[in-house]
């Protein structure tokens, strides 16, 4: 009876582990291509790459990746980095992609090299009054369903910023939350834009 009870102790504990916990070569078949086919464009393996994908939100990333998958993001023909990812997800099964998000959030962020140049004094300023409300108060997030901008890498920021500003994202028919942010980012210019990275750049952990 010990030794059935151990048994199913250990087969418990076996199922309840997270896909996160598993190196990418442990998982199964189908989640480990689609994690190594995201890895080709989202690491640094390239000059031309996507976002670090690893530990951010999940529920950013799946909202990210319906956005790509409805036509709502990655339409613009100006949109290049947004047309490459919607044409290299748009063939991948569904419940796979879910499986390769939840691997991608359960792993640790990793550190963030700063690249964009800015006065990180302004940024300060601009992120409290602009940035902060929607991207950082508890209440604020919830309702607005912005993710952690302290998370992504400077470069990546900065030209999202600027494709808001040009109309490359939010212009897109339903993307509710672009047009959010188109509308948020319209008065702002590129310096403005430069000063709030660079501030957001010095945090690897949320800002204080």
């Amino acid at each position: 009876m010990k030794t059935i009870l151990l048994v199913a102790l250990c087969f418990a504990l076996y199922s309840c582990e997270s896909i996160a916990d598993k190196p990418v070569s442990e998982l199964e078949t189908n989640v480990q291509k689609v994690v190594n086919h995201c890895l080709t464009c989202h690491s640094t393996r390239e000059m031309q790459r996507g976002p670090l994908l690893e530990g951010l939100e999940e529920w950013y990333l799946d909202e990210s990746i319906d956005r790509f998958r409805d036509g709502h993001r990655g339409t613009h023909p100006k949109d290049v980095q947004g047309l490459l990812m919607y044409s290299a997800i748009k063939d991948i099964p569904e419940e796979d992609i879910q499986l390769a998000l939840e691997w991608f959030a359960g792993q640790k962020r990793p550190e963030i090299k700063a690249y964009v140049k800015g006065d990180i004094d302004k940024g300060k300023v601009l992120y409290k009054e602009r940035c902060y409300g929607c991207h950082e108060h508890t209440m604020g997030k919830f309702f607005s369903r912005s993710p952690d901008l302290y998370k992504l890498e400077d470069w990546y920021l900065l030209s999202q910023l600027r494709a808001f500003k040009k109309g490359w994202r939010g212009s897109e028919t339903e993307d509710n939350h672009g047009a959010s942010m188109k509308v948020a980012v319209d008065d702002m210019n590129d310096q403005d834009f430069k000063d709030v990275t660079a501030y957001l750049a010095t945090f690897q952990q949320k800002p204080e």
